[in-house]
């Protein structure tokens, strides 16, 4: 079962989503530090690229979707959103709750979200 799903998609998934931080990283930090646009504004712009640059480079290289473009944006979209706010629950209980250290909570919660995200992005977003 989890060969199943742990198959080469997922690993083009995990280096797609590396390279979209990576990038959303460099344009916030450019956008923050160059424009004095406040953080929060340097962060929906980098994080608006970074999603686009995703949903592209999954879409046409790891699971060939180039059709229904409105409805598989809008299901990445909706489930990174859902993403974003299991990660944060977790990094917050982690170490609010468990008193874990900062790092380490962030990559256990990257990689639980990053699952979860998998799984609904390939059965949902880029099926059929």
């Amino acid at each position: 079962m989890v060969r199943k799903y742990l198959n080469k998609h997922f690993l083009y998934y995990v280096i797609i989503g590396a390279a979209a931080t990576i990038v959303d990283t460099c344009i916030f930090y450019l956008v923050s530090e160059f424009t004095g646009l406040e953080i929060v504004f340097a962060n929906w712009i980098s994080l608006t690229i970074g999603i686009l640059l995703s949903f592209y480079l999954n879409s046409h290289f790891n699971f060939k979707k180039k059709d229904k473009f409105i409805r598989r944006m809008f299901f990445f979209s909706v489930i990174l959103i859902f993403g974003m706010i299991i990660g944060t629950s977790i990094l917050y209980v982690l170490v609010n709750k468990f008193g874990f250290g900062k790092i380490f909570s962030k990559i256990i919660s990257v990689i639980i979200t990053g699952v979860f995200q998998y799984l609904f992005n390939s059965r949902i977003t880029f099926h059929g």
